[in-house]
């Protein structure tokens, strides 16, 4: 609970453009389960039949296997707030604030010896009208996804991290040296 409470906060110390996180914890995981039945059902109905069961298998996998596993999924929403009338904020601003959150979120999992992952799920069920009302989404807002957070079997997190390359390969340094 302490690791769930601490990376949730630390998420909401970025831009506020509007962000929302659903939490759906072990007591809800029924939830959860209807949220993959919906997930299955919306690609059913908008997927050819052989992409379909590509898509039913890999789910279906992750369902018995992994995300009986994961005791808190949050659902990465885009809140979109009526903006002040001077003012609108660009639909970029709030995913990129949205980002951050999750950085935020990632991190501090990391710190606190949590395990996480964001999902961007499938974009026909995210994007779906259907997903949009399981989430509660007003109009205007968007789900980017799901972070998956839990704890990682011991070296399991060390086998997933990524080689990061040297900083000069990734920057293009444009300054005056002092």
């Amino acid at each position: 609970m302490q690791t769930k409470k601490a990376s949730a906060s630390c998420a909401t110390g970025c831009p506020s453009h509007g962000k929302a996180f659903s939490a759906a914890d072990a007591e809800v995981f029924a939830r959860v389960e209807d949220m993959i039945d919906l997930t299955l059902k919306v690609l059913e109905r908008d997927l050819p039949a052989p992409e379909f069961e590509k898509k039913r298998a890999k789910i279906s996998g992750k369902r018995t296997k992994d995300y009986p596993r994961v005791p808190v999924m949050l659902a990465v929403c885009m809140q979109r707030r009526p903006p002040p009338p001077a003012k609108v904020m660009p639909e970029w601003e709030e995913q990129c604030a949205v980002a951050c959150a999750v950085q935020n979120l990632w991190l501090t999992a990391t710190a606190l010896g949590a395990a996480g992952y964001w999902s961007s799920w499938t974009a026909e069920a995210r994007d779906s009208a259907e997903m949009a009302s399981f989430l509660g989404l007003g109009p205007g807002d968007r789900c980017l996804g799901f972070f998956l957070l839990g704890i990682a079997k011991p070296g399991a997190a060390e086998a997933y991290r990524a080689t990061r390359g040297a900083i000069e390969a990734k920057v293009d340094w444009r300054l005056e040296e002092v």
